[in-house]
């Protein structure tokens, strides 16, 4: 495992996303499939060599680097000591900007709602509903 360097070119992120098992591709992290991951886990748990279970799934070693591997397999194993979850629950920068958005949109919608029906957000206070027809 010769590779050093840490960021995949184009023509390398190419390759690696057209792999079924890969997820996500960036010029700088390789994230995939969980059904790889649980795959990947039982045999190196039977004692396959890390790197021939990526070349049985069609993904080179050495363009992943020696420290992405040894990075992987180590996740791995943290993981199933954790309970084998392999589930990857990151989220992209797109991702993140999207649920913020819509955070932000369901605030004020919870604000105006609040403000419909009469509830004064005072917190540690009683709510105080609007009276109707001035009763």
């Amino acid at each position: 495992m010769g590779r050093l360097r840490s960021v995949f070119t184009e023509e390398e992120m190419a390759i690696l996303e057209e792999n079924p098992v890969v997820a996500k591709v960036s010029d700088k992290t390789v994230r995939f499939t969980d059904r790889f991951k649980e795959e990947f886990h039982e045999r190196y748990c039977n004692g396959e060599r890390p790197e021939d279970i990526f070349r049985s799934a069609g993904v080179d070693p050495e363009l992943l680097g020696h420290l992405r591997v040894q990075g992987f397999v180590q996740n791995l194993v943290r993981k199933a000591a954790e309970g084998g979850d392999f589930a990857d629950r990151r989220f992209t920068k797109h991702e993140l900007a999207s649920l913020r958005t819509r955070m932000v949109y369901l605030s004020q919608r919870v604000a105006r709602l609040e403000q419909y029906i009469g509830i004064d957000e005072n917190p540690g206070q009683p709510v105080q509903r609007a009276t109707q027809g001035g009763q």
